[in-house]
């Protein structure tokens, strides 16, 4: 599928990040400073280019997604005109592409489900470490999601974080300090 999306769209200050490779990507921002716009953003022009494009998007809770991630991907589906290329499916809070590419929503409450997505490709976890602890998302949490990314020979499997900075200590920068981009 041939998509032109104009570069001046995308968030400038997360621009160079588009076609970024790494494996663990993390962006660190304070609400309002574009992070989940841009992950969106991101997310919509992978599903349409890449020629298998899965991604989970999560949340500690299936409920906390809808308005949240779900609703963001669907109002940059309706500001970009997309409509005809991308299926809603409010129930589940699924997103599929034309070309069969899937955004697929989880929380992390429900390991099961997780269990079930055949083959992602791409996880993006929202809010990893929670405004509460009962909403952080812990090291178990980010590995169950890990597991679950398989590919096909040569494919680049990614998985992007976003979060609030924080003072203390977390697992996030314990294990991923040279990873984080603020």
């Amino acid at each position: 599928m041939v998509v032109e999306i104009d570069e001046a769209l995308i968030l400038p200050h997360f621009r160079e990040y588009l076609d970024s490779k790494e494996t663990y990507q993390f962006f660190v921002g304070t609400a309002g400073s574009g992070k989940s716009h841009f992950i969106v953003q991101r997310a919509l022009v992978m599903a349409m280019r890449e020629e298998r494009f899965r991604l989970i998007f999560a949340r500690k809770t299936h409920e906390s997604i809808k308005d949240s991630q779900f609703q963001l991907f669907k109002d940059y589906i309706r500001a970009w005109g997309l409509e005809s290329i991308f299926k809603v499916k409010e129930q589940g809070m699924d997103i599929h592409c034309v070309n069969g590419n899937m955004l697929l929503s989880s929380g992390l409450d429900n390991e099961e489900k997780i269990k079930s997505i055949a083959d992602p490709t791409h996880v993006w976890i929202e809010e990893m470490l929670g405004d509460k602890k009962s909403a952080a998302i812990t090291r178990d949490d980010f590995n169950q999601l890990d597991i679950r990314l398989r590919g096909k020979k040569g494919e680049r499997l990614q998985t992007w974080g976003t979060y609030n900075p924080v003072n203390e200590k977390s697992w996030i920068k314990e294990d991923f300090h040279t990873d984080i981009m603020e």
